[in-house]
C-alpha cells in the first residue's frame, strides 16, 4: 500500500481522524503539496488521488462495543500498522497474515473477523464465511495512482504530459467511481449480512481510536502532522 512507499501519508487512516469523504477530500484539498512533498522525497510522483471504500468491521459474531473485539479471531493484515495499533487498542489478539491467506483463514476458523472495506469483502468473497457488518462506515481505504520518478522521467515529454494531464481530467470520476463501487457494495452485503449499528457505544469506540493514532504519532507520522488534519477536521466535520 501507499504506506510502504510513504508512512507519513497513513496519517489519512489514522483511526477514527477521518470518517467521512468531505473530510478526506478537505484535507488532502489544504494538505495536497505537503503530502506530494513527501512522495517526490521517496522518489515517487503522486498523480492523483483515490480511495476503495470506508472500513466496516465484518465478523461471525455479533461486534457491538470495543471489547467484543477480545472474544473473536480478527485479521490483523501484515504491514498495516494502524490496523494494528487499532487491535491492540481495543486489547484484542489479531492474526497477522497476507492477504492471499485471509480467505483460507475463514474456511478453517483461523480468523472469524475481517476490518476492511465492502468492496474487498465483497471481491475475495470472504462475505461468503461471514455474517455480520457494522454500520456505519468509519474510516476511508485511501491510494493514489504514483510513478518512479526516474520511470516517469524515461518516457517522451510528451507521454508524461498525457500521463499528468489524463489523470488530472478524470481524478474526480476516478474518486467519485470508487465511492460509488463500494456503496453498491455496502447495500448488497447489507442483503446477505446482519448490519450491527456500533454507534450506541460510540464513545467507547472513539476512546479506543483516539489510543490508537496517538500511539502512532511520532513512529508512523509526525504528530505536528496529526495535528493539522485534527484541527481541519475539528473545524468543519
Amino acid at each position: 500500500g501507499l504506506g510502504a512507499l510513504v508512512p507519513q501519508v497513513l496519517v489519512l487512516q489514522a483511526p477514527g481522524l477521518i470518517t467521512n469523504y468531505p473530510a478526506l477530500d478537505d484535507v488532502r484539498e489544504k494538505l495536497g503539496p505537503d503530502l506530494v512533498a513527501l512522495f517526490d522525497k521517496a522518489g515517487y510522483e503522486l498523480i492523483s488521488w483515490g480511495d476503495s471504500g470506508q472500513v466496516r468491521i465484518f465478523s461471525r459474531h455479533k461486534i457491538q462495543h470495543p471489547n467484543d473485539l477480545r472474544n473473536v479471531r480478527p485479521w490483523v493484515w501484515r504491514g498495516s500498522p494502524t490496523m494494528k495499533a487499532f487491535i491492540e487498542a481495543a486489547g484484542a489478539n489479531g492474526v497477522t497474515m497476507g492477504l492471499p491467506e485471509v480467505f483460507s483463514a475463514l474456511q478453517t476458523g483461523m480468523v472469524d473477523t475481517v476490518i476492511a472495506s465492502s468492496i474487498g469483502v465483497l471481491a475475495f468473497q470472504w462475505h461468503t464465511k461471514l455474517k455480520t457488518m457494522t454500520k456505519p462506515g468509519g474510516g476511508i481505504v485511501v491510494g493514489a495512482y504514483v510513478i518512479k520518478k526516474d520511470r516517469l522521467a524515461a518516457l517522451p515529454k510528451a507521454a508524461q504530459d498525457h500521463i499528468r494531464q489524463s489523470a488530472k481530467d478524470h481524478a474526480q470520476e476516478f474518486r467519485e467511481g470508487g465511492r460509488r463501487l463500494d456503496k453498491e457494495a455496502s447495500d448488497a452485503l447489507a442483503d446477505r449480512l446482519k448490519a450491527v449499528n456500533i454507534w450506541r457505544n460510540k464513545d467507547a469506540w472513539e476512546a479506543v481510536q483516539r489510543s490508537a493514532r496517538n500511539s502512532l504519532a511520532g513512529r508512523l507520522y509526525s504528530k505536528s502532522l496529526m495535528t493539522r488534519v485534527q484541527e481541519i477536521v475539528g473545524k468543519n466535520y
